[in-house]
């Protein structure tokens, strides 16, 4: 399952998780450390309410593209999708080659336990690279 599910904590909107609400969403935020997520660090330790980050480079039109799967979304949940475009001028209609972003993936630790996830990359939409994250949520 494929899970692009993302959250307005300024609107403290409900997601589709049954136990994710604004008031734990905000107290993610209030009390987190964030990890930066790294291909070369597999299995993590995290505390409960620690975000973590992947970040990538993203280029749609060239065909660079990422998603992520999360096995247990009791305990992991994706908080946001943050794209800053490197050209932001030319991100106009009828322009081409402004899409080339830094793109960021937020998930916000919720409960004990352990989790798998999985970050792909794609290259005209050909998986390219995947990664593995053991999450370990104390």
């Amino acid at each position: 399952m494929k899970c692009t599910v993302i959250v307005d904590l300024k609107k403290c909107a409900k997601s589709l998780f049954s136990k994710t609400n604004c008031c734990i969403l905000q107290q993610i935020k209030q009390r987190m450390q964030i990890i930066t997520l790294s291909p070369f660090e597999q299995e993590l330790n995290v505390k409960k309410n620690d975000q973590l980050k992947y970040s990538y480079t993203e280029h749609v039109s060239v065909g660079y593209t990422a998603d992520f799967e999360i096995e247990n979304q009791e305990i992991l949940i994706h908080l946001e999708t943050d794209t800053a475009y490197r050209y932001p001028e030319k991100m106009k209609e009828g322009m081409t080659g402004g899409d080339a972003a830094n793109t960021t993936f937020t998930f916000g630790a919720i409960a004990e336990g352990t989790t798998l996830l999985i970050i792909r990359k794609y290259y005209r939409s050909e998986l390219e690279t995947e990664y593995r994250f053991r999450i370990n949520i104390k």
